[in-house]
């Protein structure tokens, strides 16, 4: 059940996605496992916050919970759906890998980041191209999270995806 202060602060999303859809959103658990790369995962992070869930688990905070919401309740952080993320790792299991070289996501191991060196990370410099690199990261942690909304809506979404640069 959705609080009236819930339904009032989320009334937006209930209209755009619906009640259901912010009730399953609201106890979505999300995992974010990463190889130093804070802008996908942080951006991921980010707008699962924004969007309501109250359950992440980031490896950047020593795989602990963030507390997000003061009445968050402990004994429904189990219910509803789940999705563990993987920012440019490839040892662990995960329903999704996304890959900072490629800029994209699967949910399998990039091929890119199979072959090489096991730190995928990118480097971030000061130039020109870096802007360029930061802002495609952040943008494809966006796609990512719109694309699980739709699927938390049972709609059709794009379950791997490049982003295409010039």
């Amino acid at each position: 059940m959705i609080s009236d202060t819930n339904t009032e602060l989320y009334d937006r999303q209930i209209r755009l996605f619906g009640f259901e859809t912010q009730k399953k959103i609201l106890r979505f658990k999300v995992e974010i496992y990463s190889n130093g790369n804070e802008l996908i995962s942080g951006e991921i992070a980010k707008n699962f916050i924004l969007l309501g869930s109250t359950c992440i688990l980031d490896e950047n905070s020593r795989n602990s919970l963030i507390k997000v919401w003061e009445d968050y309740n402990e004994e429904n952080k189990n219910e509803g759906d789940a999705l563990k993320i993987c920012v440019d790792r490839k040892d662990l299991e995960a329903d999704y890998y996304i890959c900072s070289k490629c800029l994209s996501y699967d949910n399998k191991i990039c091929n890119i980041c199979l072959s090489g060196n096991d730190n995928t990370r990118m480097d971030i410099n000061n130039d020109k191209d870096s802007i360029n690199t930061i802002v495609q990261q952040l943008l494809l942690g966006g796609i990512f999270v719109q694309e699980m909304v739709k699927k938390i809506n049972n709609e059709e979404y794009k379950s791997k995806y490049i982003l295409e640069y010039k």
